[in-house]
């Protein structure tokens, strides 16, 4: 989504140079909103597909311990992004928009990070169930980055 809204190819390598610059502060806004977000919870079944989800991401941890070797993150990111470049570009082939493209994009890194960092379940339910308001935060906070960093 960010890199979508720069203006210029110098403003998107600025961004894509330091993405931590980018992520962190987003990690921090997503972090503050959740606990805003309030409503009646999850339905029963979707309580007990989040508690069988928690139990798998427990479970994989072990797995996680063991760290990969730099050949297989070199790997591993060069098969990502060919899939992910082919998916974004079968999709503008399709004239899908790119702001669904975007926001699916957004989904996807919520919630693997969600997983990857091991945080409880709920805490990845509560911002889906509110994803217009996730949405429409973190584009505020595009638009904000935008601003600033205009030439």
């Amino acid at each position: 989504m960010v890199v979508m809204k720069a203006s210029s190819e110098a403003q998107c390598d600025t961004w894509t140079a330091d993405m931590g610059a980018i992520m962190r502060p987003l990690v921090a806004l997503l972090k503050a909103l959740e606990p805003t977000l309030v409503d009646a919870g999850p339905t029963p079944a979707i309580a007990e597909l989040g508690a069988n989800v928690q139990q798998l991401k427990d479970a994989l941890q072990a797995f996680a311990a063991k760290p990969l070797s730099q050949a297989d993150i070199v790997r591993h990111t060069d098969l990502t992004n060919r899939a992910a470049f082919g998916l974004v570009q079968a999709c503008l082939d399709a004239e899908v928009h790119p702001a669904l493209i975007a926001n699916v994009f957004l989904y996807y890194w919520l919630r693997a990070s969600t997983i990857n960092a091991n945080v409880p379940e709920p805490f990845f339910q509560t911002p889906e169930r509110h994803w217009d308001t996730v949405v429409e935060r973190v584009a505020a906070f595009i638009d904000t980055l935008v601003h600033r960093t205009r030439p």
